[in-house]
């Protein structure tokens, strides 16, 4: 039993403002048939219920406005009933009946649609606005970024920054696939990363890209997945760290070769520059 009512709650808390709307006209309909057999009565309780359904239709859209127009209306038919003779009329009433039935539907789909149409709008200027701002940060990002499509590895779109330091231009860009930029031997770790990479996290990793002079270049890709242009797409942020890697090389040499430094006398450049250190005792032992 519990946990039929946790679905129930659950589903009622997805869909209240569909629900709201029928349940406000279900409450005004029981209030005005309490106050009907009391001193308190409405004198005219369609004109109510036409107000409950167009704030259900406003507040709910169109379908909450038409079951609540339909709620309004089954109450408005047994008002107008007969004493003791549920849903018969005489003439005049009938013509009520028929004149709410054609009413009460037709207010609840005008303001509904309004109400759609208000809230459509309103999804397209925020839409409008969040491709603005992104297209603002995109375009005049200092670092490279560009937009690639997960299925297909072809470049969507890219940025100024992307164009100055690989040297494509952006009509190149749009021709190529991620694989390109790639050595031969780290395409099947980028497709195999591509096809893992999850939909709502950023995913940090460093490559091996090929600029269009053929040098290679090391970087450290920030992704994140997003649909682009309707497509399943990543965006991608990239760091050159050639130069930061190069000194972390020459810390690494030089930390491991400081034996070399302090008791054998030379340190070689790694870079083939010839050599970079000389202790000089060892050529004093040497004369001694």
């Amino acid at each position: 039993m519990a946990r039929i009512f946790w679905h129930v709650a659950v589903f009622a808390k997805a869909n209240w403002r569909h629900l709201s709307g029928p349940l406000m006209t279900l409450a005004a309909v029981s209030v005005l048939g309490l106050l009907s057999e009391t001193a308190l009565a409405i004198p005219n309780p369609p004109a109510v219920l036409v107000l409950v359904v167009v704030i259900a239709a406003f507040r709910g859209g169109l379908l909450s406005g038409l079951f609540s127009a339909a709620i309004a209306w089954l109450y408005i038919a047994s008002f107008f009933s007969l004493p003791s003779q549920p849903f018969r009329y005489n003439a005049e009433n009938a013509r009520r009946v028929v004149v709410w039935a054609i009413a009460i539907p037709i207010m609840a789909v005008l303001v509904g649609s309004l109400k759609q149409r208000a809230m459509q709008a309103a999804e397209r200027a925020a839409t409008r606005e969040h491709d603005a701002s992104f297209r603002l940060l995109f375009d005049n990002n200092p670092l490279p970024m560009w937009v690639f499509d997960c299925e297909t590895l072809y470049v969507l779109e890219v940025n100024a920054a992307t164009v100055a330091h690989y040297g494509y231009t952006r009509e190149e860009f749009f021709t190529m696939q991620m694989t390109d930029l790639l050595p031969a031997d780290a395409v099947p770790r980028f497709l195999e990363a591509t096809s893992a990479m999850p939909p709502d996290q950023t995913v940090v990793s460093q490559w091996r890209h090929c600029r269009k002079d053929r040098t290679v270049i090391s970087v450290q890709m920030s992704a994140h997945r997003l649909s682009f242009q309707g497509r399943p797409a990543a965006l991608v942020v990239a760091e050159d760290i050639s130069e930061r890697k190069r000194y972390e090389e020459e810390i690494r040499y030089l930390t491991t070769h400081a034996r070399c430094l302090l008791w054998y006398g030379t340190v070689v450049d790694p870079h083939g520059e010839g050599l970079m250190h000389w202790n000089t005792r060892v050529f004093d032992e040497a004369a001694a």
